[in-house]
């Protein structure tokens, strides 16, 4: 426990030293701290990654391109959760976002350089959890069940082609 004191006083023990305001030294802020792919290093990205919610949403996208509404049951998280978590990985270039009629597909951005490799590295490592193996497996069938629903189905019929110039 640390006593405060306005002047520079001795401590009466040595267990509670005493801080003089007058003498603390300035905390330097970045004022704009980017986080464009340039600028991500390694600890950013493993920081970005170490949020649970933002890990099972990893773990989820590593088996299928999903939506926001699959997401959210997937995990039995409120929407607008989901959606402030994706933002997140959308601006650390983890994820990108395809829009389809009024709905965003996500999926994984996979890259070959340190920060693809980084985000494997942690996919491997919780691939034998128990809990997030059933998310995976959960997200695997709703991607294929609900996909096919949401994408329009090509005209039935017999598909007219304008003949090319000879």
């Amino acid at each position: 426990m640390w006593r405060t004191s306005t002047t520079n006083t001795q401590c009466s023990t040595e267990r509670f030293p005493v801080l003089s305001l007058r003498a603390a030294s300035p905390i330097f802020v970045h004022a704009n701290m980017t986080t464009s792919a340039v600028s991500t290093s390694a600890a950013d990205l493993l920081l970005t990654v170490a949020e649970p919610t933002r890990l099972r949403i990893l773990n989820c996208l590593s088996a299928a391109p999903l939506f926001v509404s699959d997401l959210q049951a997937i995990l039995d998280l409120p929407q607008p959760t989901v959606s402030r978590h994706l933002q997140v990985l959308r601006r650390a270039d983890l994820v990108r976002d395809t829009p389809i009629a009024q709905f965003v597909l996500y999926r994984l951005r996979r890259e070959s350089g340190p920060p693809g490799r980084i985000l494997s590295a942690v996919l491997d490592a919780v691939r034998n959890d128990i809990k997030l193996r059933a998310e995976r497996d959960r997200a695997m069938d709703r991607s294929r069940s609900h996909t096919r629903s949401r994408v329009l189905a090509p005209p039935e019929g017999p598909l007219l082609r304008s003949k090319r110039p000879q």
